[in-house]
């Protein structure tokens, strides 16, 4: 099966799942950078959301590129950490969330077609993938991209 060729700031979106869980990923351009201040807040948010069951990918800082880890300290709190990783062909990132349908949930969000809307789209990544807004998701993983230069 042919793949669509990335540009930059325009990522290919793969979606699958089952009955129980939804996936969806993301595959970034080479030279796509994100900013990592913004990636942590991203993928905190995700990872405090009950429903996201896992989150796996490598993506480029600049010159370093990371995967990310998620942990649970004794304290309870989850911490997410940015470890290096060998891969360097491409960013990409992908989100195992339950699938809304089979948790028997009415999601309602603030929009026309029950989508998160409105405040801080990274903050909100994790309420958006709860719902299984696909489109949410990816504006919010957008968003911690560093402008090209």
């Amino acid at each position: 099966r042919a793949r669509r060729r990335t540009t930059r700031g325009a990522p290919t979106r793969v979606r699958g799942g089952d009955d129980g869980h939804a996936t969806c990923g993301w595959v970034f351009h080479r030279d796509d950078v994100f900013a990592r201040p913004l990636l942590a807040r991203l993928l905190t948010a995700l990872a405090n959301e009950p429903a996201v069951k896992r989150v796996k990918g490598v993506l480029r800082l600049g010159s370093e590129w990371v995967a990310p880890a998620v942990a649970v300290g004794g304290d309870g709190r989850t911490r997410v950490a940015l470890e290096p990783a060998a891969y360097r062909r491409d960013s990409r990132i992908e989100i195992i969330a339950t699938n809304v349908a089979a948790r028997g949930e009415i999601i309602k969000g603030e929009g026309e077609d029950d989508r998160v809307v409105d405040g801080d789209v990274v903050d909100r990544a994790g309420e958006a993938a709860r719902a299984n807004d696909w489109d949410a998701v990816e504006s919010a993983i957008v968003a911690t991209l560093k402008p090209p230069k």
